[in-house]
Parts: C-alpha cells; structure tokens; sequence
C-alpha cells in the first residue's frame, strides 16, 4: 500500500474518530442551529455571509477587458444578510464616493472589498473617514471588490493618473489578494470564455487536486464536520489550535476564518510564483505613479 493511500486512511480514521466523540454535541448544535442561524459554526457563518454577498454583487457587476470588471455607476443598492445591512454605492465611474467625478484628487486610494467599504457602505468606509479627517483635501477611492495590486495598477492607470494625485495610496489584503492577483493574471492568459468574475469565483473547483467524490471532500462539506472542527480545534495545542470565535470587552463577537488563520502560519520563502507577480505588479504600479 502506498504512503498516500496510507495517509489518507489515517485522515479518515482520525476525522470520523473525532466527529464520533463529538457527535453527541455536534447534534445539540444542530439543533440550535434550526432554530437559529447565528448558532452555526463560525466558518458555516463566514462561509454563508461570503456567498450572499458575492450573488448579490455578481449581478450586478459589467465585465471589463482590462480591468476585470467593475460596479455599474450611479449604484444604490440596499444589501442584507444574516449578520447585517447596508447601502452599497457608487459614483458617476463606477468607484465608492460620494458625489460625482472630481477633476483633480490630493490622494488616490487603491484597494480591494476592504477598502472599498463593502459592510459598512461608502459612509463607514476607511477612506471616508480618512477624508472626514483632513479638511480641504480630496480624498478619491478607487477600490474594487477582488483588485489585488495588478487590477489595481490598471485601475490607477485607467481612473487614477487623470486626477493628478499627490499621493497614491495602495492597499493589500496578503490572505486574499495574493490569490487575486494569480488568477487574475491567468485569467489574462487563458479566461477560457469566461468574464473575469465568473473565472474567479469558479478558480477553486476547477483547480481542485482531490477527485469531485472524494469521501474527504463530502465529509469536508457536511455542516457536522465544521461543527466538530468548531469544537475540537480550540481545544487542541500548538499550531493545531484554531480559535474560531472570541467574546472582545465590549461585547463584540469576532468570528475566525480558519482557512485565513492556517495561511496566517504558513511559512513561504518569498520565492513563490504568487510574490513575483507581487513584486513585478508593485514595480508597473510605482513607475505608473
């Protein structure tokens, strides 16, 4: 028998071992969680809240031959989820500001869905308070959901370099956007037919290593098995412990996506296909400013 195939049998033994001892707390959380969404496993919410946001986003969002895509201009849009709502819109190009296009900008923000506010709408978003904070200066945010720093040199070079900034700030999100920009960047190469959008969202099941039948891959997307991960992992030592939610003073809940906390402890060289397209998008992006 061969050292994969052994290995394997392991992680079965060792995954229906553990769900077995928790089984009988995993079904009380079952239970809860029928009655109650919020009672689900954190990466159940993560993963909900992720994909509610990302059908509603996809459509609405044009394709683009340069960039990817972008968001209509113009957008008003009200967004709901489990955990929250808010207006998601967009100016006369597409961008999250208020009002219209200005002429000339004193700072240019670059960024992905974090900067560009998605949760909190334009009002809370991070370069609006940073605007609210510097009076007299405009503060313009060309951020788009997904925009790794290549779409965002492009972006820049497309949106940005006509208002004449002083400064251009871009913002990188490594658990992310170091993927992004990958598949971006492949996309580019190859879309296969497919709008950019459409291509990312389906780059992990196209790519995936293990057979569609897998029984690790069912076992991996049964809801008991986040269940037992949600219980046993934050009991364990070392680098295997993965806290998935904490309780902060103010009585604010934060909830852990383990698959970021695991990319979070990995160790790279900087050698990896994904930090030369970092380096080499940082180099077109710097000469563009």
């Amino acid at each position: 028998m061969s050292q994969r195939r052994k290995r394997w049998i392991g992680v079965v033994i060792t995954l229906l071992s553990l769900m077995a001892i928790s089984l009988p707390v995993a079904r009380k959380h079952a239970e809860r969680l029928a009655v109650d969404p919020d009672k689900a496993p954190p990466q159940v919410q993560i993963s909900n809240q992720t994909r509610k946001l990302l059908q509603q986003r996809s459509k609405i969002v044009i394709p683009d031959a340069e960039i990817g895509f972008r968001l209509p201009p113009g957008l008003d849009q009200h967004v709901e989820t489990d955990d929250f709502e808010f207006r998601r819109q967009t100016d006369s190009r597409g961008f999250p500001n208020r009002g219209g296009w200005p002429e000339k900008a004193d700072i240019v923000f670059l960024g992905d869905s974090l900067i560009a506010g998605e949760g909190v709408g334009v009002d809370g978003a991070f370069v609006t308070l940073v605007g609210d904070e510097l009076p007299g200066v405009a503060a313009v945010n060309l951020a788009m959901p997904g925009a790794g720093l290549e779409r965002q040199y492009r972006i820049l070079r497309r949106y940005g370099i006509g208002l004449k900034p002083a400064l251009v700030v871009a913002c990188f999100y490594v658990a992310s956007d170091l993927t992004n920009d990958t598949q971006f960047l492949q996309w580019l190469d190859d879309s296969k037919g497919k709008d950019y959008n459409a291509y990312r969202l389906s780059y992990s099941r196209r790519n995936e290593d293990r057979p569609k039948s897998s029984l690790i891959r069912r076992l991996q997307g049964h809801v008991y098995y986040d269940l037992a991960l949600s219980i046993i992992e934050p009991k364990l030592w070392g680098d295997r412990r993965i806290i998935h939610r904490k309780d902060m003073p103010d009585g604010t809940e934060i909830l852990f996506n383990r698959k970021m906390v695991q990319f979070a402890r990995e160790k790279f060289s900087g050698s990896e296909p994904e930090f030369d397209n970092f380096r080499a998008s940082l180099d077109r992006l710097q000469a563009e400013v």
